[in-house]
């Protein structure tokens, strides 16, 4: 996929190489990024922003920013953002530009728990089996309210933190319910 944002290129891949796990004969299936296209950070506040990503095989997973040819023109576009390499949290003070936007690349990549070989080739707890490419954008509106102020789900809401496995050509629809947690709003 690709999409053109004024002069720069953005885009999503995935590297994934397709092989039997030689100590259990298991098909090899890579990890998982969840993604939105846009988020939206209040100006003027500290944020975290978790990307959600799962391993079917639990494997290692491991983000890390984007570089190179991963991210052609958006590379360290987030100013002063900060990546847990572990969790997948970005932590961004989106205080530099009202209704700024920023583009954001991140690789998402998962790590062996011991030596297995794939198609010929050993994958170690050191090196990366496979790779996905994650753009977003973020957008720093100035909203009212503070910076703790967030909606409350309700009703039938997935949980936070539910994975959905979508099957090709499958379509889902999912309602989402909110309520203000300020009762001075509806």
């Amino acid at each position: 996929m690709e999409l053109r944002l004024d002069s720069g290129q953005f885009k999503q891949s995935l590297i994934w190489p397709v092989g039997v796990i030689s100590s259990n004969l298991t098909a090899v299936l890579s990890q998982q990024g969840s993604q939105c296209t846009l988020f939206r950070l209040q100006y003027g506040c500290r944020l975290a922003l978790q990307i959600p990503v799962a391993d079917a095989n639990g494997d290692i997973l491991r983000c890390r920013w984007s570089s190179g040819s991963e991210c052609v023109s958006v590379c360290s576009a987030l100013p002063y953002a900060s990546l847990n390499r572990e969790t997948c949290t970005i932590t961004f003070p989106s205080n530099h530009t009202i209704n700024g936007t920023y583009a954001v690349a991140v690789t998402v990549e998962d790590f062996p728990r011991s030596n297995i070989l794939i198609g010929g080739t050993t994958y170690t707890p050191s090196g990366p089996m496979t790779s996905v490419h994650l753009q977003f954008l973020v957008r720093t509106p100035s909203l009212s309210g503070g910076c703790d102020e967030r909606p409350i789900f309700v009703n039938n809401t997935p949980p936070e933190g539910t994975i959905i496995n979508v099957m090709v050509d499958q379509t889902l629809h999912i309602s989402f319910y909110v309520a203000s947690n300020d009762n001075s709003k509806s």
